[in-house]
């Protein structure tokens, strides 16, 4: 079964005391736990983030995350894991875990997730390019017309996508209702049904790209399906670090 964990800020800055352990433990955790992931990154703070909408053809574009609150999501983790436990262990050793919190959200597109998705994700950056997440942002539940049009059109966006290099793995997530989030304090691990903020918006799926700025990441996200009824959020990756197979997650999380 395979798992994302969000890694998620709750927007207070850390502390010197803090990030100096997230460093001297984020080496060990990611060789402890190189057998279940498959691909992770930090993502750039909110206040790079992008959101993206279409309506009545026009694209209309805000500054920040999909949803206006003090946490936010500061990267992510593919694991592929045989129970929703041992995503729960692999989340609650994660460093940031014991300052913030982790969302686990099962993959809905699943069975054993596409290996060339998992091949294009370790690959490196294509030359002039750079990585960004699309994160699919649901406001409620769609109409059935809707539905019907989005569930006819995306094949065809992602079909465009992927012949021509910009889309390099995407998913649609397991509903909220089948959230864990994940907290660890002190010697105890505490976990939660549902996702890590309460709100009417939720993260319905995601999708990797490359592109070579965010003008050009804006475009290809006011041209995917979803964004004509609902809303997705452009978030950078990190500088540096695309391309790595291994988690390689640094302090930048704890900061942004």
């Amino acid at each position: 079964m395979n798992y994302m964990l969000l890694v998620c800020n709750d927007g207070i800055e850390a502390s010197d005391a803090e990030e100096k352990l997230v460093m001297e433990a984020i080496g060990e955790r990611v060789d402890a736990s190189a057998e279940v992931t498959v691909y992770g990154h930090p993502l750039q703070g909110p206040a790079d983030a992008r959101t993206v909408r279409v309506r009545g053809g026009q694209t209309l574009v805000t500054d920040g995350p999909f949803v206006e609150t003090k946490e936010h999501i500061g990267g992510f983790e593919l694991l592929d894991c045989e129970t929703l436990e041992q995503a729960i262990e692999a989340a609650a050793s994660h460093p940031l875990a014991w300052f913030n919190k982790i969302e686990i959200r099962p993959l809905a597109d699943d069975p054993g997730w596409s290996p060339e998705a998992r091949k294009r994700l370790g690959r490196g950056v294509a030359a002039g390019k750079q990585r960004y997440m699309l994160l699919i942002c649901s406001d409620g539940v769609p109409t059935d017309l809707k539905r019907e049009t989005m569930q006819r059109e995306l094949p065809r966006w992602v079909e465009r996508m992927t012949v021509s290099g910009t889309l390099i793995a995407g998913s649609q997530l397991a509903g909220p209702d089948t959230a864990s989030t994940v907290r660890v304090r002190g010697p105890h691990t505490l976990v939660s049904d549902g996702p890590f903020v309460e709100t009417k918006e939720f993260l319905a799926g995601f999708d990797v790209i490359e592109s070579v700025d965010l003008q050009e990441a804006i475009e290809i996200a006011a041209a995917h399906p979803v964004a004509w009824f609902h809303t997705i959020e452009v978030r950078p990756f990190t500088p540096g670090m695309c391309g790595e197979p291994a988690l390689g997650l640094t302090t930048e999380l704890a900061t942004t």
